[in-house]
């Protein structure tokens, strides 16, 4: 028979992070505001500049979407009403962070690396996105973490740079490192 600690711990793994009543209400609406954002946006510029027997079919798709979609924002705004919360936004926030702390980390990562990409080029920025996000994973052999980073941009610079001829983005580091180098 399980203990208590034992079933608990097995439950935590199951267990959702709970919301406080704002951040339920912004997962819930995010993606349908979304949706009719993306949608009004392919009417402005789409209205004038193409026949309307080319924008009929999906001009009736969009329509359909956001009707359908105000009325999952009505549904899903009775359901918030009549939905009890236990949490703080705090609370929730900090125990969401808690929970997603890695794919948080990763995508901040991912953010900085498309920004830097212009600026460091391209295998620089490669090579500090995939030491940081090792970093944040906690590889345990700095020997393996520099093994792969260095046999993956290797590959990537035989296959594309030598093979198909195809140059990446060069920054600043990337033309003082290659200019060392050659």
């Amino acid at each position: 028979m399980e203990s208590k600690s034992e079933n608990q711990d097995s439950n935590a793994d199951t267990e959702s992070v709970p919301f406080s009543a704002a951040l339920s209400a912004i997962t819930r609406y995010i993606l349908p505001v979304v949706l009719v954002l993306l949608s009004l946006n392919y009417v402005r510029l789409t209205y004038g500049n193409l026949s309307w027997q080319n924008l009929r079919y999906p001009y009736l798709i969009i329509g359909l979407m956001i009707a359908l979609l105000v009325l999952i924002m009505i549904e899903e705004a009775i359901d918030l009403k009549n939905t009890e919360f236990s949490v703080n936004t705090r609370t929730a926030v900090e125990n969401y962070v808690e929970r997603w702390n890695i794919p948080i980390k990763f995508a901040i990562l991912l953010v900085v690396y498309v920004v830097l990409i212009p600026t460091l080029g391209f295998f620089t920025g490669s090579a500090v996105f995939m030491m940081s996000s090792m970093y944040v994973t906690s590889v345990g052999s700095r020997a393996v973490a520099a093994g792969v980073i260095t046999g993956t941009l290797g590959l990537i610079w035989i296959l594309f740079v030598e093979f198909i001829n195809i140059r990446p983005p060069q920054g600043v580091v990337d033309e003082l490192i290659m200019g060392l180098i050659l």
